[in-house]
């Protein structure tokens, strides 16, 4: 597993720090729209993004040259700050132990311990990517159950985890332009969604944030009701949840501007969560019980203690999210 994106809240500023291969390869998507020259982006847009002095808010690491290169050269020229580029010669062979994404997220819990971090991950394919894949996974995942939380929540977390050590959230998006038909972008959201377990157990959302964006448009007021009535339902929100659905409302759609277009964006701390974390923890498993590639980790200063604490943690997850009744 890579990590991605990782925020760092402190009062009044925000760092948006961008890991590896892929969190750099997302990093670019998301920079080239902020930096269009073409969108009406106002004032206000460039926070938290933005520092005083017009350069973005953002560390780029990585172990290799490449992906930040291609950053700088297809990012507009001069939005980057030269110290916040941190490049090495060569890679980390895939192996979490020689890396550095969770380790940075312990240091700066460390450094800033009231602070709230964000870490976003993409999860590797089922298969063949990497033999260390699933070793990657379980030891990532249980890091981040450890250290990606503050003393108090912030308006995310205060809207989508009513249960401190269920914190993995689950999102979709879809978006139109012309006339806005918000029935047909639910159905398009979720469409995707996970609705039960290999085993037949149904899913189940604990609590599910809905943001709406649409440019100069009210259309959402008029159908909030019938759309949150509608994600509730489509999510299966627990009944013990007075107020399972929250919605934020921008006239602005930054996903897509300069057009007349429409977009719902579906953030739910949702029960599927428990499929991926079985998966990684039973491939984990066979591996380690058969001690496959493990003396590339023991290379690196890794040790068993950190194995058992990976399996125990995202077995006391799947177990407190498999205990919430529907």
């Amino acid at each position: 597993m890579q990590l991605t994106d990782c925020m760092q809240f402190r009062t009044m500023s925000a760092v948006w720090l961008q890991l590896g291969q892929c969190g750099n390869q997302l990093g670019l998507e998301w920079w080239q729209l902020l930096t269009n020259e073409n969108a009406a982006h106002q004032e206000s847009d460039r926070y938290p993004f933005f520092a005083r002095d017009g350069k973005l808010s953002a560390l780029c690491v990585d172990s290799e040259p490449k992906v930040i290169r291609k950053l700088q050269k297809q990012i507009k020229k001069g939005v980057f700050r030269d110290s916040n580029l941190i490049l090495g010669q060569s890679g980390r062979g895939n192996n979490w132990a020689y890396g550095l994404g969770a380790r940075l997220c312990e240091a700066i819990r460390d450094e800033y311990p009231l602070g709230y971090i964000l870490s976003v991950t993409v999860a590797p394919h089922q298969a063949g990517e990497s033999p260390l894949q699933h070793y990657n996974s379980l030891l990532s995942l249980s890091w981040l159950q450890r250290i990606s939380m503050g003393m108090e929540p912030w308006e995310l977390l205060r809207s989508v985890c009513p249960n401190p050590t269920m914190k993995f959230l689950y999102t979709a998006q879809a978006c139109k332009r012309g006339t806005a038909f918000w029935d047909s972008l639910i159905s398009s959201v979720v469409h995707t969604l996970p609705r039960e377990s290999a085993s037949g157990q149904p899913h189940f959302s604990t609590s599910v944030l809905a943001v709406a964006r649409s440019n100069q448009d009210n259309s959402f007021l008029l159908s909030q009701n019938s759309v949150l009535l509608k994600l509730k339902q489509a999510y299966r929100c627990v009944t013990w949840n007075p107020f399972p659905v929250d919605c934020w409302i921008d006239f602005k759609n930054i996903i897509d501007p300069g057009h007349h277009s429409h977009s719902l964006t579906v953030c739910a701390n949702h029960s599927s969560v428990i499929d991926l974390l079985e998966w990684v923890t039973e491939k984990a498993q066979v591996m380690y019980k058969a001690h496959a590639y493990l003396h590339w980790y023991w290379k690196y200063g890794c040790e068993e203690e950190d194995f058992q604490q990976a399996f125990d943690t995202l077995q006391s997850v799947m177990k407190d999210y498999s205990s919430v009744e529907h």
